[in-house]
């Protein structure tokens, strides 16, 4: 039996749900053992969009991500003078500071 793990965040009700909702499936698992985990992810994602549950576009992370490495290329741009031959050391700079960006915001987003 598979027993999921609630994050650190979730309320009592969203506990009470989670057990109730495993509860469900493994009832409806006994009556048709046929059942895959992508048709159990389709369900609860399907049953989730008709409740109204919000659902976070994918590209919101991404667009901040970006936005917030362009704003830092401008920044290290503007404070160097321009990319010469040791310009391109704030590059990976602002690569790595961009994918953590994009990894912090999804973590946020999804802790919501």
């Amino acid at each position: 039996m598979y027993v999921p793990v609630a994050p650190p965040s979730a309320s009592p009700a969203a506990l009470d749900l989670g057990s109730r909702i495993t509860r469900t499936i493994e009832e409806y698992k006994q009556l048709h053992p046929e059942l895959g985990s992508r048709d159990i992810w389709m369900a609860i994602r399907i049953a989730a969009q008709s409740t109204g549950a919000r659902r976070v576009n994918p590209a919101v992370p991404f667009a901040i991500g970006l936005l917030m490495a362009g704003w830092i290329a401008f920044m290290l741009i503007r404070d160097k003078g321009g990319a010469g031959a040791a310009g391109a050391t704030p590059f990976v700079a602002i690569a790595i500071i961009s994918i953590l960006a994009v990894f912090l915001v999804m973590l946020l987003i999804r802790r919501q």
